[in-house]
């Protein structure tokens, strides 16, 4: 009868759970329908759910819990995070969790069915240190060996102590270039048409390739394992589609036609270390 997407229910589990199994380390796995840092109350792009934790409850009823309360939500610091969910492999759900987990494993695109491999994760996640790398790397090999639309992902290991670096070096790239007035050559990662998910690294490539080295290489010590099959697959489409350029973490681009997503922009933790940017 609980509503597992409860800020309060979350916070109450994980604090049972050092009571009564107490470690050196924790960490934390993930799996729901999720939409990574979307507020709930954004009325486009629709449709979609905007939310961390989706539980719909014995009466179907829609319970979410959105970025910011999930991170408030966790009581003390995380090994690591797995989000087995949609759309968290982005910089703004790893910087609103930096103070949280040290680090995150994600993808910036949907994760279809059956998920990470359970059947090899938690022996990879228990070792004295938790082996990420195998365990995104497992999740990468089981869908590359698919076939037809079953053949799509897109994973990283993303270290969080190193967002800082990533987040200065793109606020003074953004200070000192002018932003891109065509957003459509760049890699999105996408629901369907609807242009959210923007790859980080492809971004600035784009709007200042004289720095994307410089960039790349912050970013190569904050990301650090990444993978993706050639294409991803988008419900909103049903169909996959072409990764040209995949950086590991995808980074929102403010547009006119999202009003309320670019008005609850401005309260994350990312878009507050690059305010700068215009």
């Amino acid at each position: 009868p609980e509503n597992s997407a409860s800020p309060a229910t979350l916070t109450r589990v994980l604090n049972t759970v050092r009571e009564y199994r107490p470690a050196a380390s924790y960490g934390l796995v993930v799996l729901s329908h999720a939409t990574g840092w979307l507020p709930a109350e954004m009325s486009e792009p629709a449709p979609m759910l905007k939310s961390v934790i989706l539980d719909k409850g014995a009466d179907e009823a829609g319970n979410y819990m959105e970025l910011a309360d999930f991170a408030a939500a966790i009581p003390y610091k995380l090994d690591f995070i797995v989000f087995d969910a949609c759309f968290m492999g982005s910089v703004e759900v790893a910087c609103e969790l930096e103070e949280k987990t040290d680090y995150l494993l994600a993808s910036p695109a949907e994760v279809i069915s059956p998920g990470f491999v359970y059947s090899t994760m938690m022996h990879r996640l228990f070792q004295p240190e938790a082996d990420l790398a195998s365990v995104v790397g497992d999740f990468y090999e089981y869908y590359d060996r698919q076939s037809g639309l079953y053949r799509s992902a897109t994973v990283s290991v993303v270290k969080t102590s190193e967002l800082e670096n990533v987040a200065a070096i793109f606020r003074s790239i953004c200070a000192q270039s002018s932003p891109l007035e065509d957003l459509g050559d760049i890699q999105t990662f996408g629901y369907g048409s609807q242009k959210i998910y923007f790859d980080l690294g492809d971004y600035i490539q784009k709007r200042s390739p004289e720095r994307y080295a410089e960039f790349q290489s912050a970013l190569n010590r904050c990301v650090l394992y990444k993978a993706s099959t050639d294409s991803y697959y988008s419900a909103g489409t049903g169909t996959l589609q072409v990764i040209k350029h995949f950086s590991g973490l995808s980074v929102y681009i403010p547009q006119p036609q999202y009003p309320d997503a670019n008005a609850a922009y401005q309260r994350l933790r990312w878009e507050k270390k690059v305010v700068s940017r215009p």
